[in-house]
């Protein structure tokens, strides 16, 4: 029998290791990864491709993770597991999933890629912040990672240096909730923008906030960048407008 995971670990490995791959070039290709944590987690996660192939299109990789998540919370499957990455019917790569403590040390893959610990950013001039809304409706944490991870999905499709317009994501019925990018911020004519990355790295520290505070709730994002306000974001209970709620004020940089 698989080893059962912690559901909260193993979702926030997951999506870390989602982000870093969401902020490549989503048409470029890497070889064999294995992520895991310095910061002491034991959830390991292999993105590997199949032989004779040497490296995985990094599309692929997100889909698979992605996917291969949300279908792993919609039956509450927390265990070591392995997802087949499929191309026009074809075996391309897989994704292992597991715990390296209960793990024998035979089988273990060698380590490959090691991640950091992903409560910072991993651009070094982002500084967002994050703030509850008042009064704001809870959100299971399982809603909110298949929402959070399906729009850092989404968004790694585009170039990381494209400017984010005002837009919405849903994952789709079967998840009661919704992030909306408004597209209000400043009007810039020099950088820097609200651009893709930004967006994309913001939303994974939006789970590390919501994860470190124990509290999955309707929340306001907001996106800085060398001291200079770019634009927000907010993660709510529902669907798209006109059901929104109103975003809360800009936090100064101490909230």
């Amino acid at each position: 029998m698989n080893a059962r995971l912690q559901p909260a670990p193993m979702l926030m490995m997951a999506a870390d290791a989602l982000t870093i791959i969401a902020l490549k070039d989503h048409r470029s290709r890497s070889p064999a990864t294995n992520f895991r944590h310095t910061a002491g987690l034991d959830i390991v996660i292999d993105v590997l491709p199949k032989s004779p192939a040497v490296d995985v299109s990094n599309e692929v990789a997100t889909l698979c993770i992605y996917y291969g998540m949300e279908d792993m919370i919609r039956h509450r499957q927390f265990q070591e597991c392995t997802f087949a990455c499929e191309l026009d019917n074809v075996e391309v790569a897989v994704v292992n999933i597991w715990n390296e403590s209960s793990t024998p040390e035979a089988v273990k893959e060698p380590s490959m890629t090691k991640t950091t610990n992903l409560t910072q950013s991993l651009l070094n001039d982002l500084r967002p912040h994050f703030r509850y809304l008042d009064r704001g409706a809870d959100i299971s944490i399982y809603v909110t990672f298949v929402t959070v991870m399906y729009s850092i999905m989404a968004f790694s499709s585009f170039r990381g240096a494209d400017v984010v317009p005002s837009c919405h994501t849903d994952p789709g019925p079967a998840w009661e909730a919704s992030i909306i990018f408004p597209g209000d911020g400043p009007r810039r004519r020099r950088p820097p923008f609200f651009e893709y990355r930004y967006a994309i790295d913001t939303l994974n520290l939006a789970l590390h906030y919501m994860l470190g505070n124990a509290r999955f709730a309707e929340l306001g994002l907001y996106v800085s960048v060398d001291g200079e306000y770019l634009g927000r974001a907010l993660l709510f209970k529902g669907k798209p407008w006109p059901s929104a709620p109103l975003l809360p004020s800009i936090p100064m940089a101490s909230a």
